[in-house]
């Protein structure tokens, strides 16, 4: 599993809390909280490939065009899983940490998680939803090895591959049916109140779930890859990230 860092200043080593202004750069080889991690990488086979950095004013201060290349640097290099982080209680970092983080998710293939503290709690709040966060001590606090770890197996979690049959996906035929009247894709619709889980022995779980009138399907299966695939019949294609409720565009025009 390979592993892209995304830190800031101080934690690449580049500088000091105060030297804000430290410009995109990268370091071909493992530092700062990466080498704490691994030990804990070797137990989910995973390896740092490169760490990218950004002080964290120069990167409010550039905020599109830094995202833009650290995507295209992301996409270019391929890992399985990006960490932006641990940020631990340093705010400007969490800040873009949370934002980085987003924007690989959206605009590239691989996926990307954020670590901090919860000094952090307005970046939290607002990305919770968006973003895996891990929140770990403030700098110099104690269980920082045990974040480390959940770090290290959220990305073994977020590095492996899918291949989801869109045939399987339930839909109740008054969603189709109101999805055809207001020519909406049913399966661009928010899944309240659905769970999606990742477990072996699928078929055997969606049996007991019918004996307990819980309604559940197989959908899919996990891959050694990264690849994210969506099967439709004879058409394959990568599965796009998530956007709004498409519901909402009728209920904007209406």
């Amino acid at each position: 599993m390979k592993i892209v860092m995304i830190y800031d200043q101080i934690q690449s080593g580049k500088g000091i809390k105060d030297d804000h202004m430290v410009p995109l750069g990268l370091v071909k080889e493992s530092c700062g909280p990466a080498i704490m991690m691994e030990p804990f990488l070797k137990q989910v086979n995973g390896h740092v490939v490169c760490c990218l950095y950004c002080g964290d004013g120069f990167y409010e201060a550039n905020s599109d065009e830094v995202s833009r290349k650290l995507c295209a640097m992301v996409e270019k290099i391929k890992p399985d899983v990006v960490v932006c982080g641990p940020c631990f209680n340093y705010l400007g970092y969490g800040r873009m940490a949370a934002r980085v983080a987003y924007d690989i998710n959206e605009k590239t293939h691989s996926h990307a998680m954020a670590a901090m503290s919860i000094e952090n709690e307005e970046t939290i709040n607002e990305y919770k939803d968006k973003v895996h966060i891990i929140k770990t001590p403030k700098k110099g606090g104690t269980g920082l090895n045990e974040s480390l770890e959940g770090i290290c197996q959220l990305a073994k979690a977020n590095g492996v591959g899918l291949v989801i049959d869109l045939k399987q996906i339930p839909v109740k035929q008054e969603t189709i049916e109101v999805c055809e009247f207001y020519d909406v894709n049913p399966y661009e619709l928010l899944s309240g109140g659905s769970m999606l889980m990742i477990t072996q022995g699928g078929t055997r779980l969606v049996s007991q779930l019918a004996e307990q009138g819980i309604s559940a399907a197989v959908i899919g299966r996990t891959t050694d890859n990264n690849d994210r695939i969506l099967v439709n019949d004879e058409e394959k294609r990568f599965l796009e990230p998530a956007r709004h409720d498409s519901l909402y565009r009728v209920l904007a025009i209406s």
